[in-house]
């Protein structure tokens, strides 16, 4: 049973004031009319007791049993027997719940309809564990936390129903400590037995139930191959390079660039391998291993027998082991990588770089990989014809069909239509593209083509493909203006592909080299190429650069005007500035006295000036037909004072990579462009650091290296991901000497 004396004490009122317990009476009464509701008695008037909620748990524990009797002398309303009884434990258990929705969430209920909620709650008063705090609070995920009854003796266990709502599954965790306190972290029986690599904590309440939850668990950490399907081979790989010993393997996922830690030096031969272990159900059926992009020149091997070998660059490919695969037992699969260093005009990087797939399909009715295509044949704004082929086992197929009013593609909408085929999900664009005499024409209309050649590597992860980093990549060049890339070095992943079509790319198989742009441009030709777009207009992490800023102005109409690219220079040196806008003209201004105006071309996008630095302000008013169209401000930093944090996302969830801006600030929170400090960092809670670099033409350093990593133009990045485990956040910490630190926490999503 509850002791009610303790409770009184820990949650004694601290009010002197007069007046304090009639109020409580009255509040008491209030609360008791909601009991005698739920009893089916009379209808409950509910209203706030905020400021009195302490008094009342002291009052109706104290005179808790003597309510009922004065309410039912002074109002008339008969209650006798059980129902008094009822009434009065009902009480108390409000007393009580009232008492616990504090101590979990530090406060009273804020909204009559949490203290309703509450008053409404069914009586049971075993021990201290009970269901009045059910709603408190809601995960994540917006479900209700659950409650673990561990016996009288031991605190309850609180967990959540995890993404799919239904307790007791595999997804289930514990609640975040930051939510609760320590005395509901798991001290139940399951604590010893779940694996702590999982990323969450399995709560069980019975040995029934935790024996389905091993079996579950089991299918987690060995999971069987589908009858049919694919399969993502991302977790369970070894790694090891050429030249270290047989017996140092080490544990790795897929995509992966070995080269990172190495500087991206490529000459060398790695070796991977991972166990498969197929159900006997899949037999018959066609099997095969499917690599999204490979690093160097790979050789595929399995159970010991070699299946294919391709030189460099292999590009996507797959591998047909129907034949090979064993059941019931683990099958071996090895890849051996050679890389020599790249020819020119390759990417560097080393290793399985994109996703590897174990497709599983039916032997005859299945698509032959890299066969669909599908064709718009005819565009109107009703209706368009449409043509869908590809190849199978038996036979080539083709199939004609129309859709009625149309969603076209185009580069600022790209809507894609998904389909499924063989009972895979395809997408696929309605659209036209026609090169003509020196046009390109999307849709029949034409289209002025600003390009980027764009390299296939993804900045500091090397070759190794991570879906978050080429889609910011990518909307640098989208918010630059650019609207088509050529992709160089390498072949394009698909997953690469797939991208460009979901931003509104339009892809060159050559850099804009097409027969129409092999000769001198006619007057109506309709491409304006910037190369070197991974490179030349961004740095590694895909932070802009001066020529970033210059084309955004030409070819972004929405662009705001800017100074380049500081104001931070020696006492008495010249400066040169650059003003880079969408406008006509731009006067100079340098602490309120004009350094001259300049003509901005609309084929440069920015005019330049070479001035003598002055610590101050520099300014910059824009015109545009003679009128006043705007301005943009420079200041001069002070000396770096702190460090400061800028994460891209606000939270994480587990298995998920955000880049974090790293600046060197003055006491006003201006960056210091020219603060060249060593910064070191550390990462406690779920996550790690995948890479951190300064985006110098030439680092100089390895991007996983736990060395401080330098300042360039008075910033840096870490590339952090979260691992998962707990509910903790991810705290990152940077160092560096003479400036105050910067702690920055990413809590779970």
């Amino acid at each position: 049973m509850v002791d009610y004396n303790k409770l009184r004490m820990k949650f004694p009122s601290k009010s002197k004031k007069k007046g304090r317990n009639s109020a409580a009476i009255k509040a008491i009464a209030r609360e008791f009319e909601m009991k005698k509701a739920e009893l089916g008695l009379d209808a409950p008037i509910v209203k706030r007791g905020f400021p009195y909620y302490m008094a009342i748990i002291i009052g109706l524990l104290v005179v808790g049993g003597l309510v009922g009797t004065a309410i039912s002398k002074n109002g008339g309303i008969d209650i006798a027997g059980k129902n008094r009884e009822k009434a009065v434990k009902s009480i108390k258990a409000l007393a009580v719940a009232l008492g616990r929705y504090r101590y979990h969430t530090g406060k009273f209920p804020t909204t009559d309809e949490g203290l309703e909620h509450l008053a409404s709650k069914s009586v049971t008063l075993r021990g201290w564990n009970g269901p009045y705090v059910r709603k408190v609070n809601l995960d994540p995920w917006k479900h209700e936390y659950e409650y673990v009854y561990n016996g009288e003796s031991k605190p309850p266990t609180l967990y959540s129903r995890g993404p799919d709502g239904a307790a007791g599954t595999t997804d289930d965790i514990i609640a975040d400590p930051s939510d609760y306190d320590l005395a509901f972290r798991d001290t139940s029986w399951t604590k010893e037995w779940v694996p702590m690599h999982l990323r969450d904590i399995v709560v069980a309440q019975d040995e029934n139930h935790k024996r389905q939850l091993e079996e579950e668990l089991r299918q987690i950490l060995h999971p069987e191959i589908p009858v049919e399907g694919d399969v993502l081979l991302d977790g369970g790989w070894e790694f090891r390079r050429e030249d270290a010993p047989d017996s140092q393997w080490t544990k790795t996922r897929v995509p992966h660039d070995w080269t990172v830690s190495r500087g991206f030096e490529t000459s060398g031969r790695g070796r991977y391998r991972r166990l498969i272990e197929i159900p006997s159900k899949a037999s018959g059926k066609r099997m095969a291993l499917r690599f999204a992009s490979v690093a160097g020149a790979p050789t595929v091997y399995f159970n010991g027998v070699k299946l294919y070998s391709c030189g460099y660059g292999a590009g996507s490919f797959e591998v047909d082991v129907s034949g090979m695969a064993v059941f019931a037992v683990p099958n071996i699969l090895e890849v051996e990588i050679d890389a020599p260093p790249p020819a020119d005009g390759q990417a560097p990087g080393a290793g399985i770089s994109g996703n590897v797939t174990l497709s599983i399909e039916d032997a005859t009715d299945r698509i032959v990989d890299g066969t669909l295509k599908v064709d718009t044949l005819e565009l109107g704004d009703d209706i368009a014809k449409m043509r869908i082929s590809y190849d199978t086992p038996s036979g080539a197929v083709t199939n004609c069909f129309d859709i009625s009013w149309p969603r076209v593609w185009t580069c600022d909408r790209p809507f894609l239509y998904k389909g499924y085929l063989c009972g895979r999900m395809h997408q696929y664009a309605v659209r036209t593209l026609s090169f003509d005499a020196g046009a390109c024409r999307l849709n029949g209309e034409p289209l002025e083509l600003r390009g980027v050649d764009f390299s296939t590597d993804m900045g500091p992860l090397g070759s190794a493909w991570c879906e978050y980093v080429a889609r910011r990549r990518l909307q640098a060049m989208k918010d630059m203006g650019a609207n088509a890339v050529y992709f160089t070095g390498a072949r394009p992943a698909a997953d690469l592909l797939r991208l460009c079509d979901e931003m509104g790319f339009v892809v060159s198989p050559s850099p804009f080299g097409v027969e129409a742009f092999d000769h001198p441009r006619r007057r109506d030709a309709s491409a304006d190429v910037f190369s070197t777009g991974g490179d030349g207009l961004c740095d590694i992490a895909a932070y802009p650069k001066e020529a970033w800023h210059v084309r955004r102005a030409r070819w972004n109409a929405d662009a705001p005007a800017v100074l380049l690219p500081h104001w931070n220079w020696p006492d008495g040196s010249t400066a040169h500035v650059l003003c880079a806008a969408r406008a006509d003209a731009a006067e100079l201004f340098v602490n309120g006295e004009s350094a001259g105006s300049k003509d901005i071309p609309p084929s440069v996008g920015a005019a330049g000036w070479d001035i003598p630095f002055e610590a101050g302000e520099l300014k910059a008013i824009l015109y545009s037909g003679g009128e006043y169209a705007g301005e943009t401000t420079l200041t001069t930093a002070g000396k770096p004072f702190r460090i400061k944090l800028v994460p891209e996302k606000q939270a994480l969830a587990d298995g998920e990579t955000t880049f974090i801006l790293v600046q060197a600030v003055d006491s006003e929170g201006n960056v210091n462009p020219v603060a060249c400090a060593d910064v070191s960092f550390s990462v406690e809670g779920p996550g790690e650091i995948v890479a951190a670099g300064n985006g110098a033409p030439e680092q100089g350093r390895f991007f996983d290296s736990k060395e401080p990593c330098p300042l360039y133009g008075g910033s840096c990045f870490v590339l952090a991901r979260r691992t998962g485990g707990s509910g903790l956040p991810v705290v990152l910490t940077a160092t560096s000497p003479q400036v105050r630190q910067a702690v920055l926490s990413v809590p779970r999503r």
